[in-house]
């Protein structure tokens, strides 16, 4: 009879007894569920996602980030830090996370790396979180608390820059430049321009909003030419345009005002830009003779890009004219073209890896007007007593328009690797060949001194084997050295090989006032156009150049 009493109770506690309360966390049991979970759970510490709208980014919406990630958090203890990005996350800087609470003693300073635009799964508890380029003492720092299951979002109310350099004819080179803080002078170090078939890898700045001061080949933070200044806003991406000279100084450069405009689902963008200037001056001489001139300028720039998944295909149309009409009293008016440029370029990469993918560009250069040039033709006119010279200046036709065309193909491979934060390393290696079609142009003869122009209808073949690599290295916070290197094979044989950069730049942050540097340039004489370098065929500058700037 107990035996049977004791039967019920038991009965009646187990079928009317509560449930026990849920284990805290997200429990795994399907994965598609679970990062769904992930994605509710977001924590975004009131902010409006729809405020960075209309900022420049070449990246998704906070939302679309946030939804695209596929990282889970559903693991008991543990949470996630999300850090926006405004293009992709192999190009922006990555982030560090140290943990400064002691709930834990094993995770106490413990430091955890992470991209932007991706989430960082850490242990619960508080953070602090080192964002931006430049040394570490350059960049900036956010406390954030993580909890259980939850993604803590930082509000990006830092700026990003994406800065080109180009030559005065408008095509991308690689050129270094170096930027500074304009209200503290200090240095944020070097940054590198690339070329076209490699415009995807542009390294994107991530800096606090102010207004920073870029210096060309050179320039110091208080130099008084080369360089242009720029103004970065929170939550801002702005893009920045170099030109530079041959000498890779300064020359021109501000915000890029051409936007690539697409549709919301479509992977193609469109741009163009067209701009120019007129002007007309008279000049009366001091005997009255009255000079009229007409000054005209203008270019247009037309871009086509295709980016989708692991395919970057851009297309770009250049156009530029500089062009003068003279009318001066007593004499014939003439038409001059100063400047005239026609280039279509197109590149493509597809990349197998963030670090990793062949390229293939084609590129077309030549002129729409003809070319004109001045030539003095000598008449003799022989009398029965004496000869007279007769002077006369003519005006030849040199070039038709189209001539000569000079075309251009390429083929090989990009690597772009960050082994780490203080170490980055990028190359480029492939086939190269150039073409230029001549047909009815005529050029001066050298053996005259230049003073007569004879036919040059041979077309001319080059091709071979190119190869570059850019290499920066940090050490702790005052140590830097970048290195450029750039060799040419042609027609793929290595015995005559030309180098066309070879520089090394090695800096050292004294004090927060002070910097010491020593720049290496090596310049290849062949390289350079010498036919035969006479001597010595390297020359080498070298440069020990200390930087101080105060600011009152």
């Amino acid at each position: 009879m107990n035996r049977c009493k004791l039967f019920v109770v038991i009965l009646a506690q187990t079928l009317f007894a509560m449930r026990p309360s849920e284990l805290p966390g997200t429990e795994v049991t399907d994965a598609e569920l679970a990062l769904e979970r992930s994605k509710n759970l977001v924590q975004t510490q009131t902010i409006a996602t729809d405020i960075y709208e209309n900022k420049g980014w070449a990246a998704p919406s906070l939302e679309e980030q946030l939804n695209q990630d596929e990282t889970l958090t559903g693991v008991m203890g543990e949470g996630a830090i999300f850090v926006p990005r405004f293009t992709e996350s192999r190009l922006e800087p990555e982030y560090i996370a140290i943990k400064i609470d002691t709930s834990k003693k094993e995770y106490s300073g413990k430091e955890w790396t992470g991209k932007h635009g991706a989430r960082l799964v850490v242990p619960v508890g508080s953070y602090m979180v080192i964002i931006g380029s430049g040394n570490i003492d350059k960049r900036f720092e956010y406390r954030v608390e993580v909890e259980e299951g939850k993604t803590t979002l930082i509000a990006p109310d830092w700026g990003g820059l994406v800065i080109n350099t180009i030559n005065e004819d408008g095509e991308y080179v690689s050129e270094s430049y170096e930027v500074f803080a304009v209200h503290n002078g200090e240095s944020y170090g070097k940054g590198f321009g690339v070329t076209q078939e490699r415009l995807n890898d542009v390294r994107t700045w991530i800096l606090q909003p102010q207004i920073y001061r870029i210096t060309g080949n050179g320039g110091n933070a208080s130099s008084i030419s080369n360089y242009i200044t720029v103004q970065v806003n929170p939550g801002e991406l702005g893009y920045v345009e170099l030109v530079l000279d041959s000498a890779g100084r300064l020359i021109a450069g501000g915000v890029q005002r051409m936007r690539l405009g697409s549709s919301k689902n479509s992977h193609w963008a469109y741009g163009m830009r067209l701009g120019g200037s007129a002007s007309y001056t008279t000049l009366i001489t001091a005997n009255g003779q009255k000079n009229d001139t007409w000054n005209a300028i203008g270019d247009l720039r037309m871009r086509m890009l295709y980016n989708r998944n692991k395919i970057f295909w851009l297309t770009q149309l250049y156009i530029r004219e500089n062009m003068q009409w003279l009318n001066e009293e007593q004499k014939e008016s003439q038409w001059r073209v100063d400047q005239d440029v026609l280039q279509l370029q197109s590149s493509i990469v597809y990349r197998f890896f963030e670090w990793l993918g062949p390229y293939m560009r084609v590129s077309a250069r030549t002129h729409i007007f003809s070319e004109y040039d001045n030539v003095i033709l000598y008449t003799m006119e022989i009398g029965k007593e004496d000869s007279t010279m007769i002077e006369d200046e003519r005006k030849i036709r040199i070039s038709p328009p189209f001539d000569p065309l000079r075309l251009g193909q390429g083929v090989g491979l990009n690597l772009h690797s960050m082994i780490s934060s203080s170490l980055d390393i990028s190359a480029q290696t492939g086939f190269a060949a150039r073409q230029t079609i001549r047909r009815n142009i005529l050029v001066k003869d050298r053996r005259d001194n230049g003073t007569v122009f004879v036919p040059a209808n041979d077309d001319s073949y080059d091709y071979g084997w190119e190869n570059s690599l850019n290499i920066r290295l940090s050490l702790l916070r005052f140590v830097t050295l970048d290195l450029i290197g750039e060799v040419f094979f042609p027609n793929a044989k290595i015995k005559d090989y030309r180098v066309e950069e070879l520089s090394a730049d090695l800096r050292f942050t004294l004090t927060r006032f002070l910097e010491l540097s020593y720049q290496q340039q090596l310049t290849d004489r062949i390289a350079e156009g010498f036919e035969e370098a006479k001597g010595e065929r390297f020359e080498s500058l070298n440069t020990i150049q200390l930087r101080l700037y105060v600011n009152f």
